[in-house]
């Protein structure tokens, strides 16, 4: 063999280990491109996962605060309707209470007109039996 044909095919090894070289290096660099992606959509995922837990737990704490002030609403409500439901009651037993004292008055009025009518009359029975002494 030449030393021109050795020597050319020593430059053309030397081409190809610098080929292979270099895509060695182009295939490192691709891969740590794609793990730094990786990466980062993990971080994004993991972030939104956790934006969305936050929500989620918020969502549910208005929903216990929303369900705890209707509870209270509620709870006041009725408080109010067994307020109104007893003032109810004190009226009609007022009202009762009432009708009971007329009806007594009323009763004593009758007692009284009737006594003065009574009186009357032996009054005028008096009178009677005075003019008839008389005469």
């Amino acid at each position: 063999m030449s030393d021109i044909n050795l020597t050319f095919k020593k430059e053309l090894l030397k081409l190809a280990l610098a080929k292979k070289n270099n895509n060695n290096n182009n295939n490192n660099n691709n891969n740590n491109n794609n793990n730094n992606n990786n990466n980062n959509n993990n971080n994004n995922n993991n972030n939104n996962n956790n934006n969305n837990n936050n929500n989620n737990n918020n969502n549910n704490n208005n929903n216990n605060n929303n369900n705890n002030n209707n509870n209270n609403n509620n709870n006041n409500n009725n408080n109010n309707n067994n307020n109104n439901n007893n003032n109810n009651n004190n009226n009609n037993n007022n009202n009762n209470n009432n009708n009971n004292n007329n009806n007594n008055n009323n009763n004593n009025n009758n007692n009284n007109n009737n006594n003065n009518n009574y009186n009357n009359n032996n009054n005028n029975n008096n009178n009677k039996i005075l003019i008839y002494d008389v005469y």
